[in-house]
């Protein structure tokens, strides 16, 4: 597998996909490869890895269930579909860019004012969302809410109270779950302080062994407390 030098910060900047950094909610080690690996994708082994491209279809289906005329005028005025939002911030010795584009949007009125709710679109072909990987999408619309609320306001469509993550069912198509997410003041700390467990400055966890199970085959292949899992095995069953 090819993949980029291990990662290194002598670098003053760089780039973090909200999507990528959300996963140190599933796994720490996880979001770093991700993060600053080059990762090869997946192929298709006895049906294995059709999930994956079943889900990305069906996110870009329910990627756009709410349309409305005010719908419409957001997400022109933000740039369109293709609009990655991003902001810079001062981490230590480090200047970090947090990207990412977000799934939908839904406009809310209430008392004669107009305010954005950001939707994150999960396909599943699990029954349920695990406990971390619900923690991870919510960190994921958190930080959505965060690049985008100033660029809200200006438009006169601020963040409304709630924004939400909603399941979709990737046998069926149904929406299995939505969950509310408020807007979270801590976030750019807890942005600083996931950058932080990369470098090596704060501690990282890693999940159960159940999770590592489910993590993507090109992320175990780089990842060194898998490896070590699986030799502790091999020397169990010698």
């Amino acid at each position: 597998m090819s993949n980029s030098s291990s990662p290194s910060f002598l670098k003053n900047k760089i780039i973090l996909r909200v999507s990528s950094l959300s996963h140190l909610e599933y796994c720490c080690k996880r979001s770093k490869i991700e993060s600053f690996y080059k990762l090869e994708p997946l192929p298709v082994i006895n049906g294995k890895g059709i999930a994956i491209i079943i889900g990305n279809r069906l996110h870009f289906q329910y990627s756009f269930g709410y349309k409305d005329f005010d719908r419409v005028l957001v997400r022109h005025r933000l740039g369109g579909t293709k609009r990655i939002f991003e902001k810079t911030i001062k981490v230590d010795d480090i200047e970090a860019t947090i990207r990412g584009k977000y799934d939908d949007l839904k406009i809310i009125r209430y008392k004669d004012k107009k305010y954005t709710s950001v939707i994150e679109v999960k396909t599943i072909s699990k029954k349920y969302m695990w406990s971390r990987e619900i923690k991870s999408a919510i960190k994921q619309l958190e930080m959505y809410m965060w690049l985008m609320k100033e660029e809200l306001e200006k438009l006169g469509y601020p963040l409304w109270r709630r924004s939400y993550i909603e399941v979709y069912s990737q046998r069926n198509g149904m929406l299995i779950r939505r969950i509310p997410v408020i807007y979270n003041n801590d976030i750019e700390e807890w942005i600083k302080d996931a950058i932080r467990k990369f470098k090596g400055l704060l501690p990282m966890q890693v999940p159960p062994r159940a999770y590592c199970k489910l993590c993507p085959r090109n992320v175990r292949g780089l990842c060194s407390w898998w490896k070590a899992m699986e030799e502790d095995k091999r020397r169990k069953d010698i």
